[in-house]
């Protein structure tokens, strides 16, 4: 980099600082970086049918290669994405947010729980088994829906069984069936 040596933009003729332009190998751009981004903006903003082929066209490249659909880190176990982006969707559908910031709490929560759900003790393995569970049902405490306070990782089974119940009604529920199913049994001894 050239320390205070600044350079004039062809585009909007300011002089600028050469910190102010991108480098292609040994050369320098004409245009600064903020004409530049200016230009791409409003090329993809006029071809985005062929900005869209062109992304598929990378994506379609990355899935080939085993690559995550948004970047070139490798896909988790079942699914098209890394394990960066699979939290960031999941931040985005369960919380209303999807920044690195939330997939990176959302990592913690289940690195917190020792990859282990907490209901049934099974292994949780992003991407197969693990859903992003709401302790108070968002269906019922809707002001709860984008807390991360209340959400938990649990195995896929349980997820689908505790619906829209709280952890203490879930708990109920099994202990419950699980008297019945005894009750059950010893009448069928009998």
């Amino acid at each position: 980099m050239k320390p205070n040596i600044t350079k004039i933009c062809k585009n909007c003729k300011e002089e600028k600082p050469y910190t102010e332009f991108n480098k292609n190998g040994r050369y320098w751009y004409s245009w600064c970086k903020k004409c530049w981004s200016n230009k791409n903006c409003a090329w993809q903003k006029n071809n985005k049918p062929r900005c869209r082929a062109s992304d598929k066209r990378r994506r379609d490249a990355r899935l080939a290669k085993g690559l995550c659909a948004k970047c070139d880190n490798p896909q988790l176990e079942n699914v098209v994405l890394c394990e960066k982006h699979y939290l960031m969707r999941l931040g985005h559908d369960r919380l209303g947010r999807s920044t690195t910031e939330v997939a990176a709490l959302l990592k913690n929560k289940l690195v917190d729980q020792d990859y282990k759900c907490p209901y049934t003790g099974i292994d949780l393995v992003l991407g197969t088994n693990t859903e992003l569970d709401h302790k108070f049902p968002v269906s019922r405490f809707p002001e709860l829906a984008e807390d991360l306070d209340n959400v938990e990782w649990v195995c896929s089974i349980i997820n689908k069984a505790k619906y829209d119940r709280t952890k203490n009604e879930f708990l109920a529920l099994c202990e419950k069936v699980v008297m019945t199913a005894k009750e059950n049994a010893n009448q069928e001894h009998r």
